[in-house]
């Protein structure tokens, strides 16, 4: 199920942050914040990355719409980049305060627009 697959991202998303003692964070948000825009192979990882993610959100929720999982009348594009968002900005919530009921909360709110 299509919905299964987005909670699914998030919840491995969360369970990074929250086990782990020393906050290390994610490489690639990382990097993206302290060396972006000076280094460009950085630039290049994280715009591959980014168009990765693009590709298999959208192919995601196209299925999902076909098999009426996903509510049909959503922008296939601006929701797989709203929900990319959400992710880079979870993990960088989860950095400062990796707090489960708060980063729930924003996974809870992520999804119910799908």
């Amino acid at each position: 199920p299509t919905k299964a697959f987005f909670d699914s991202v998030f919840d491995n998303v969360i369970v990074g942050l929250t086990d782990d003692p020393n906050r290390k964070g994610c490489f690639l948000t990382n990097a993206t914040l302290e060396m972006l825009p000076d280094d460009k192979d950085v630039e290049t990882l994280v715009s591959t990355n980014l168009s990765f993610m693009q590709e298999i959100f959208n192919e995601v929720l196209k299925t999902g719409i076909a098999k009426g999982e996903i509510k049909a009348d959503i922008n296939i594009i601006e929701t797989a980049n709203f929900l990319i968002s959400q992710i880079y900005g979870l993990r960088m919530i989860g950095k400062a305060q990796p707090n489960l009921q708060l980063l729930n909360g924003i996974k809870r709110e992520s999804l119910s627009k799908l």
